[in-house]
Formats: C-alpha cells, structure tokens, sequence
C-alpha cells in the first residue's frame, strides 16, 4: 500500500512505488532562437506607452509576429489582432522591437517567426507587461518529431546490476540532435543524478533512434527516462490550483491574463521540467487557441525546491486548475 506525507505547502508527496525503467516522454526541447534573442529578457524592457493614451486612460492588447530573416537585421512586423488596435500602441511596439536581434540563426536560412503578446494597461504602475515569446516553428519540429522510430530491438536502456546493487535511481532529460534522417544523433544529458552507469546505459542506448521524417533544418528532441528501484520513496507534485502554483515558485515572468476571455475554468496537464526547459503543458478537454500565451507564461514559472528536490519532480506530472478571474503580475 502506498504511504503518503505532506511537506512543505502540502505540494509534494512520497510515496512507494514498483520500479524497473519507466519508458521515455518525448518533448520539445527549448527554442534555440527564443533563447539566444538579443538584448536578454532582462534588459529588454518594453514598449512606451503611448503619451496621449496613457492620458486617456486607454488600454490595449498587442499581438504580432515578428518575422527575422537574418542573425543581424531588425524583424519584420506583423499585426495579428483581429480587433481594431489604436495605431499609436502598433507603433509603440514597433519601434520597441527594432533593436531585437536573433544572432544564433543561419544566415541565408529560413526566417525565423515569434509571437509575441504586449499587454498596455494604464491603471497599473508597470503599465506595459511583455507576455513571453513563443516559437512558431515549433508546430512544424512537433510534426517530425512524432515520428521518432527505434532501428534497433531493444525498447528501454538497461539497468545496470551495479546501479541496482548500490540503490541508484533517477530522472534524466536527455536531448537527441538528429542532422539527417537515417544517422544517430548526438546526446546530451541535460539533468539527472551522477551516476555513471545509468548515465553510460543511456549513451549506449541512445544511438539507436532515428528520426525517418527529417527535412531540412536539424531537430532536436527531449526524452525523459525513469529508473526506479522497487519500494523506493518517491516524491511527486499533487494536483494543485493555479494559486497554490504561483504562490509556491522562486520566479514568476511578468503576466496579465483575463480567463474569463480563455473558457474558464479549465485544467491543464503539466509535466514538471524547470529550471532545465519549460514545463510541458497540454490543455484537458476544449483546447483554445487563446488559452496559448498564458500556457507559454505557465511553463516559465519556476517552484521553490531545493537541489535534490527538483531532480526529484524532473518529468512529474499534475493536473493544474485555472479559475476564473485575472491574474495580474
């Protein structure tokens, strides 16, 4: 029977659980340009608010892509709002974004397109919040990424006698790169326990995935396997509301939402994978296109556990309840 124990804000539970090695998740990795954008999130800053706007009292809700075709040029931008939008927030926006840069994309490569969401409120002392960005390729990556194939028999990594022996377990995020079709790919252990022989049952395994479907750029995929000895503890994250969430996390992107705009309430399925990735987020029941800026800012959200712990929660998966109401941060 399995035991269980409140910690903490009664978040975590350990509990007994049969072992062997649990079979892989696979995930999106985090966009590569997203990540190298320049300035840094930190010191990006955000649009001005309009002057005679701010005056007025008047809000607004800027989406956009922005298109950039090469590592050293400003984007192009693009409005997105169906809604009439007062032309002096667009141009607020566009003037913010032209010193933003992705350097780490090919030059003479495909563009690479991000949506990004500014939200200007003027009863708020921050009165213009940048949601953030989200990769448009990373629709296209998902599709190849499905076809993720074995050409040898072997189903999972072994688990060493040696680890057995000396009762080690863990989560591991590891990270295929596939350049072409019908070759290996090259692995990265992105986070996991130190030990050796899983980490080497790991390496040996990995060389026999295929990714059939590739074309063009390289893709990169995330699995997460799971080694667990019998009857060992376990710790894991209980199904929690989004206000237990945000009030347990070390940091927390800035954000406004309204849900009653996104269907509310609704639930959400998370698997836990901060600080290494974002979490993976999948919506439960009605999935809705304008839930997905809000599901971006969710999967930024960073909990406040310790080392040991958050290997611990490394993959773990909850079902998160949104209410109605705003949320605003």
């Amino acid at each position: 029977m399995a035991r269980w124990h409140r910690l903490g804000l009664s978040m975590l539970a350990l509990a007994c659980a049969a072992g062997g090695v649990r079979a892989q998740q696979v995930s999106a990795p985090p966009s590569a340009a997203i990540a190298c954008m320049t300035p840094a999130a930190a010191e990006r800053g955000a649009p001005a608010y309009p002057p005679l706007a701010l005056e007025r009292k008047d809000g607004a809700t800027v989406r956009v892509e922005l298109a950039f075709s090469a590592p050293d040029t400003e984007p192009a931008l693009r409005l997105l709002d169906e809604a009439y939008v007062d032309k002096a927030f667009v141009e607020a926006v566009r003037e913010h974004v032209q010193r933003l840069r992705v350097p780490c994309m090919p030059a003479g490569g495909e563009p690479v397109r991000l949506i990004q969401t500014y939200v200007f409120r003027p009863d708020d002392g921050r009165n213009v919040v940048s949601l953030p960005p989200r990769d448009t390729a990373q629709a296209e990556q998902a599709r190849q990424r499905a076809c993720l194939t074995r050409i040898t028999p072997d189903k999972l990594p072994d688990y060493p006698n040696t680890a057995l022996r000396n009762q080690q377990e863990g989560n591991y995020l590891v990270r295929l790169h596939f350049d072409a079709p019908t070759t290996p790919p090259r692995t990265e252990i992105v986070a996991g326990p130190r030990h050796s022989s899983l980490r080497a049952s790991l390496n040996d395994f990995m060389p026999g995935y295929r990714l059939p479907c590739l074309t063009g750029a390289p893709v990169s995929v995330d699995l997460l396997f799971k080694f667990r000895i019998e009857e060992g503890a376990r710790t894991m994250l209980k199904d929690l509301n989004l206000r237990q969430f945000v009030g347990a996390a070390r940091t927390v992107p800035p954000g406004r939402f309204d849900f009653g705009t996104m269907g509310c309430p609704f639930d959400l399925r998370v698997s836990h994978f901060q600080p290494w990735k974002p979490h993976v987020v999948e919506q439960l029941g009605e999935a809705r296109a304008d839930r997905l800026d809000f599901i971006e800012w969710l999967s930024r959200v960073e909990l406040k556990v310790d080392e040991k712990t958050v290997l611990a929660l490394l993959g773990d998966t909850f079902t998160l309840s949104v209410p109605c109401g705003t949320l605003n941060l």
